[in-house]
């Protein structure tokens, strides 16, 4: 499905982009979303199948919108300019910076698909939406230049890699992460240097090198989404949480000061695994 926005009496699009329903459509791609809820609460995720809010509300605090992209053709990645038209003159030019064409696409569909979305929250042109960022570098809405109960109200945040890029909107803070999943030969070394003991326990004890490639892309898409979500980025130590290794993707323990890890709801989906998991 081409990536089609509605915004209030116009239709934006981006005709490099395709919109992505479900983890059957992005193969060789991990995707992975985290949200900082009320322990209890039931989360509602809702996966978008077109480029538009769907409803005419900011998402409540109990919801995850979740929009996913991939290039609408093979040949999809060199028309990356047909994005920029929606993009701030800044990250138009950081996506000109990009050496390859898969890296530009990526970088300016990301963000063009944000601020489709937001322009339709906030009814003004995509260019008119106005980022700022937290002293971690989290992006958020400019409380100078938007109501502050929009601002309030509207968590997001984005991802990108080549050839696949998401945005996540909530009512509770977010993150997002996707990457494809391929064999690294140092995963097990990554694992030890960079996560936590439990899990290296899990990799250890996971039979199959497929099986063990598709955890290590479910730890790393959580932790990235996770410590997105916090708002803390790589200062918060890939070491200092860990989740459950298989079924649903819980977290089961947390980093200091974080507190009761039951707040915290997460999902994730692979190819490998061709089912989404959440809690």
């Amino acid at each position: 499905m081409r990536a089609v926005a509605r915004t209030r009496g116009s239709t934006l699009r981006l005709p490099a982009v395709a919109t992505v329903s479900g983890p059957e459509d992005h193969p060789g791609h991990a995707v992975a979303w985290a949200a900082d809820f009320a322990a209890g609460t039931e989360v509602r995720l809702r996966i978008l199948r077109e480029l538009a809010l769907p409803e005419a509300r900011p998402p409540r605090a109990d919801e995850v919108w979740l929009w996913l992209g991939m290039p609408a053709l093979p040949s999809g990645l060199t028309d990356w300019p047909s994005n920029l038209p929606w993009l701030s003159d800044q990250e138009a030019s950081r996506t000109r910076r990009f050496h390859f064409a898969h890296d530009r696409w990526s970088h300016s569909t990301a963000h063009a698909a944000l601020r489709i979305l937001m322009s339709e929250l906030l009814d003004c042109p995509p260019r008119d939406v106005r980022l700022s960022s937290t002293s971690k570098g989290k992006p958020v809405l400019c409380r100078a230049m938007h109501p502050a109960a929009t601002c309030r109200a509207v968590h997001f945040n984005i991802s990108h890699t080549r050839g696949m890029v998401a945005v996540a909107l909530s009512g509770s803070p977010v993150g997002v992460d996707v990457e494809p999943v391929r064999a690294l030969p140092d995963m097990r070394q990554l694992v030890t240097d960079l996560m936590a003991p439990e899990a290296l326990a899990a990799f250890d004890n996971t039979a199959s090198e497929a099986q063990k490639m598709n955890l290590f892309f479910r730890y790393w898409t959580l932790g990235e989404a996770f410590i997105k979500a916090t708002g803390q980025g790589l200062d918060q130590g890939l070491d200092s949480f860990a989740f459950t290794p298989c079924g649903t993707a819980r977290l089961t323990k947390v980093t200091p000061g974080w507190g009761d890890p039951g707040r915290w709801h997460m999902g994730f989906s692979a190819a490998s695994a061709n089912r989404t998991e959440e809690k």
